[in-house]
């Protein structure tokens, strides 16, 4: 039996918590990971996978009717040897969120994620206020909680911005928030 890590949003982690490095351990881990989030390349529809040898041997046998162009792959090459980029994205998402969580107020909360994470959840202490509404009217797009198991319209997923782009979502979240 295999065990999958889905590692898309692995580019907003430090290496050492990643599940790659547990695998000369297990040789029956398999880790999958994509271009599209922390490099910004989800166009390319474009991923791989870490996994020992003898699993890579079996999955080359499969045949994909996905296969990634030889321009996605010469892009996503590219793209991994550009390892200032995650490196300061990382830091400039936890500015970030770091400024996000001080404009809250009381009324809203944020769950626990990492803070180089770009997503967040953030749940208003009315059960029934629609926070989706709340910041699509304030110019905020966020993805409705009630999509998710045990979450309600009370809460959203929310994209952390490009640091040009935050103030909105900060004078929305204290409006919201007080």
């Amino acid at each position: 039996v295999c065990v999958i890590a889905d590692e898309a949003y692995a580019d907003f982690m430090e290496e050492s918590q990643s599940a790659a490095t547990l695998l000369p351990e297990y040789e029956n881990l398999i880790v999958l990971r994509t271009f599209s989030k922390g490099l910004g390349l989800a166009g390319l529809r474009a991923g791989y996978l870490l996994a020992h040898e003898a699993i890579c041997g079996n999955l080359g046998r499969i045949s994909n009717p996905y296969k990634v162009s030889q321009p996605a792959r010469r892009a996503a090459a590219a793209a991994l040897t550009q390892t200032d980029f995650a490196r300061n994205c990382r830091a400039a998402i936890a500015r970030s969120k770091s400024e996000l969580r001080r404009a809250l107020g009381r009324k809203l909360l944020m769950a626990h994620t990492l803070d180089t994470c770009p997503i967040c959840l953030l749940s208003h202490v009315d059960g029934e206020a629609d926070l989706e509404k709340e910041f699509l009217e304030r110019g905020v797009l966020t993805y409705s909680g009630v999509s998710f198991d045990g979450l309600g319209k009370n809460s959203v997923r929310l994209r952390v911005p490009r640091e040009d782009e935050c103030e909105k979502v900060f004078a929305a979240a204290r409006e919201i928030g007080a």
